[in-house]
C-alpha cells in the first residue's frame, strides 16, 4: 500500500495571510502551482488556490488589495504522511478539493494533489510503460 509521503511534494508554495491575492497568484503562476499553503510562523493556517483566486476575481474583489486571508481556506483539512494514497483520495473526494497538506504534529512537512495520487494509484493498474505519456504527466 503506497502512503502519500511517497507521493507528496516537500516543495511547497507557501504564503503569508497578508500577501495581496495578487501576490498569491503570480507566485501559483511563477512556480507552476494550483495552491498555495499560507503559514504564519511555519504553522498551517490556510490554504488558497486558483479556485479561490477566480471566485474572488468573480465577486469583484480587487487582486491588488485583497488579503489572502480573505479568501482562504481557514484551518484546512491535512493528513499524515504515513496516510494512504487511497485514503488521501476518499478525503479529497468526499471535501471536494483537489489539494492536501501533509502534517506532523501541526507542522507543514509537504504537499499532494488529487492529480498526483491519482496517478500513484493508476499507474500499478495499467502498467508503467505509458508513464512517459504527456495525458498522464502532471
Amino acid at each position: 500500500m503506497s502512503t502519500v509521503e511517497e507521493t507528496m511534494s516537500r516543495a511547497v508554495l507557501k504564503v503569508r495571510p497578508e500577501d495581496t491575492l495578487e501576490q498569491g497568484a503570480q507566485a501559483m503562476i511563477e512556480r507552476r502551482t494550483g495552491s498555495a499553503v499560507v503559514t504564519t510562523r511555519g504553522n498551517l493556517v490556510g490554504i488558497v488556490t486558483e479556485r479561490d483566486v477566480l471566485r474572488a476575481v468573480a465577486n469583484g474583489r480587487v487582486p491588488w488589495s485583497t488579503k489572502i486571508s480573505d479568501v482562504m481556506t481557514h484551518d484546512p483539512v491535512s493528513v499524515s504522511p504515513d496516510t494512504s494514497t487511497a485514503e488521501a483520495i476518499q478525503v479529497m473526494l468526499k471535501g471536494g478539493f483537489r489539494h492536501l497538506p501533509i502534517c506532523v504534529e501541526g507542522s507543514l512537512v509537504g504537499l499532494v494533489s488529487l492529480r498526483e495520487l491519482l496517478k500513484a494509484q493508476a499507474l500499478p493498474l495499467i502498467g508503467t510503460t505509458i508513464a512517459g505519456n504527456t495525458s498522464l504527466s502532471a
